[in-house]
């Protein structure tokens, strides 16, 4: 027995209709150079002739794209031999970059004027490894053995570059200078490491390495004493502080004498006296160094404070859209107070925050011990408008469009709209957030959503509004950033035309009920970014999130429910190209007070493109009697990636297992 007939599939036509779509703005984008050009698909027109010869271990595409650039220059400069020997060059250091360190690649310019040629002849010789075992070390003794050999860490070759350490001359001649780093960061001043002694054995595929170290003395921090100027009463404790802190390391031992250590030193104290309210605070320092009873460096610092500075008016400039109230509210400094650098730096942060300006200054104007602050901002762009089309697995062909404001009315409160429309959903979005709630550092987000989509075996729907408020922890959006966010939600769920076996599921599975639940959101998020990663897709670190949602029929809920979802994702980075990103997500929905049944379209369901991608969407997990999903009240899925960066395009290729 069902409930009523299956949800018709798409028909062929429009599947047709939505692939040519898909297919024409692929073409587009590809038009616009929005697309990386995949090597070994399309031959890159030339107005010569290249010839490649010799090069077994490297393809012509690799080569091609080491000496890009110096082609391009041969051509436009007529076919000049000197660009010809660039790229003869060029390919030579992309064959010793990959450890080939004998190639030798000689040039040829020939052919006719109206088909010029350019000959790249190439000796490869062999591929040299370093032999890790092998390697000597004379006067090295503040170091262990392996450090050293991770200071002569190159490429590798195998699977992930997990294997053999390549030679690579160009590498290999930077290890001194990492070494000298190192050494002086530990307080050896005086350390000298000399160029690498180079082995190669009698085949050259093997190179040994000999490192000569003179480390010289240790240098400790001595003492740091005050000249003839000392900070004033309300900053000497501060100062006092600092200065014991730059002595002794976390162990309370004398802290190893850096080039650096007296730069921060003076740094750390103009920042101590400019937050006591003088700006105009001066440090110098001199520094001695001993040899006798034992290494060691002393430091004299003298202070010049200079006057401490009360606010007088408060000036704001270049706030076109921005109401001067608004500004005010983010500015932590006020008439009549003394400067402090800290709430100067703060009230910059808490600008740049609120994502309205390009640019933020403070700035004191004037003479004596009364001066004038200076605000000036330069206003971006607060409204942006976005339109969207794309193509999903289940969904098809889809569309999403809407409009974002930030600084509405002026007062920096945001709106968002936006709206989706697909073959098989329609969503709608409009939510208005105030990042400073009642002039605090809470956030408050109140939404109105709508949703119809056409799911494998009823159409799910629902509607509601929600109130959200959001404290963020450490730096927002930064790497150490935490918030939680408190919520009330009250949505109406909707389900028609299931086609499931009743006698499986029973009466209550198929219903609509209201939805009335307080959230909970607890984020903890410390993943990083570099300019290596395309935009949103992190190189390292991880996140975690966890959800609480209680329903009641206190609350106004026809479903009295408990709700936990969990998110854990982990990014480790293998190479300069290579991501290993792995993630874990874990839900349970629990019917309380005398609840059977949980509603079809409120349970948890497996498989689709955000889930376990090798199964259709629903099509991983529990079914009635007939074959039809019907869903499970608890879920988890685990996900890798294996993430390649596309060349220098911001486009990342991905090799994936899901399970769930």
């Amino acid at each position: 027995m069902t409930a009523s007939g299956r949800i018709s599939d798409v028909p062929i036509a429009a599947r047709l209709l939505a692939a040519a779509l898909a297919a024409v703005l692929a073409a587009a984008l590809a038009a616009c150079g929005a697309l990386p050009t995949v090597p070994g698909v399309l031959p890159q027109e030339r107005g010569f002739e290249l010839v490649l010869e010799g090069n077994d271990s490297l393809s012509d595409r690799e080569l091609e794209r080491a000496i890009a650039y110096d082609l391009e220059e041969l051509e436009r400069s007529g076919f000049r031999p000197a660009f010809a020997d660039d790229a003869a060059y060029q390919a030579q250091v992309a064959y010793r970059d990959r450890g080939y360190p004998f190639a030798r690649v000689e040039y040829e310019l020939g052919g006719s004027a109206e088909r010029p040629r350019l000959v790249l002849r190439i000796e490869e010789g062999p591929r040299t490894y370093l032999d890790e075992e092998g390697l000597v070390t004379d006067g090295v003794e503040a170091f262990p053995r392996e450090q050293v050999l991770a200071f002569l860490e190159g490429p590798r070759t195998g699977f992930l570059g997990r294997g053999r350490l390549l030679y690579v001359e160009g590498s290999l001649q930077a290890v001194p200078r990492a070494m000298v780093r190192e050494y002086r960061a530990r307080g050896y001043a005086d350390a000298r490491v000399e160029p690498p002694e180079v082995t190669f054995s009698e085949d050259r595929t093997l190179v040994r390495i000999r490192l000569v170290a003179h480390e010289g003395p240790r240098y400790l921090v001595g003492s740091i004493a005050w000249g003839a100027g000392r900070p004033p009463e309300l900053a000497a404790q501060d100062c006092e502080e600092i200065l014991r802190e730059h002595r002794f390391d976390a162990a309370g031992e004398p802290a190893p004498f850096t080039a650096r250590l007296p730069f921060q030193l003076r740094g750390a104290l103009r920042e101590a006296l400019s937050a006591a309210g003088y700006p105009d605070a001066q440090v110098e320092g001199q520094v001695h160094r001993h040899s006798e009873p034992e290494p060691r460096v002393d430091l004299l610092v003298d202070v010049r404070a200079g006057q401490r500075v009360e606010i007088g008016d408060v000036r704001l400039e270049g706030n076109e859209r921005t109401r001067e109230s608004f500004l005010r509210s983010r500015v932590l400094l006020e008439s009549g107070e003394f400067w402090s650098g800290e709430l100067a730096l703060e009230s910059i942060r808490r600008l740049y925050r609120t994502g309205l300006f390009r640019r933020v200054d403070l700035e004191l104007e004037g003479e004596g011990a009364r001066r004038d602050l200076v605000v000036r901002v330069e206003e971006a762009p607060s409204r942006e408008y976005f339109v969207e089309p794309g193509y999903g697995s289940y969904e098809l062909f889809r569309l999403r469009a809407g409009m974002r404001e930030k600084n509405l009315f002026g007062r920096g409160k945001q709106v968002r709209a936006e709206a989706t429309l697909a073959v098989r959903a329609q969503r709608a979005l409009l939510t208005f957030t105030d990042p400073q709630l009642l002039g605090s550092d809470l956030i408050g987000d109140l939404t109105f959503s709508y949703e119809e989509r056409e799911d494998a075996s009823f159409t799910g729907g629902e509607s509601g509004v929600g109130a959200f408020v959001t404290k963020e922890w450490g730096q927002p959006g930064g790497q150490g950033s935490d918030a939680t966010t408190f919520g009330y939600a009250f949505r109406r769920s909707v389900i028609d035309d299931a086609d499931v076996v009743v006698a499986d599921v029973g009466a209550d599975a198929i219903r609509d009920v209201d939805l009335s639940s307080l959230i909970v959101t607890q984020r903890h998020d410390r993943r990083g970014y570099t300019m290596r990663d395309a935009p949103f897709l992190p190189g390292k670190g991880y996140f975690v999130q966890g959800s609480l949602e209680w329903g009641d029929d206190g609350l106004g809920s026809q479903l009295d429910f408990l709700r936990t979802t969990l998110t854990l994702k982990a990014y480790r980075r293998l190479s300069q190209r290579l991501v290993l990103a792995a993630a874990y997500r874990t839900g349970v929905i629990e019917p309380l007070q005398g609840e059977r049944t949980v509603p079809l379209q409120e349970r948890f369901y497996n498989g689709g493109e955000n889930t376990v991608r090798s199964f259709m969407e629903f099509e991983l997990g529990p079914k009635d009697s007939a074959g039809n999903p019907i869903g499970g009240e608890s879920f988890s899925t685990v996900n890798l990636e294996l993430r390649r960066r596309l060349g220098e395009s911001p486009f990342e290729a991905a090799l994936f297992a899901d399970a769930g």
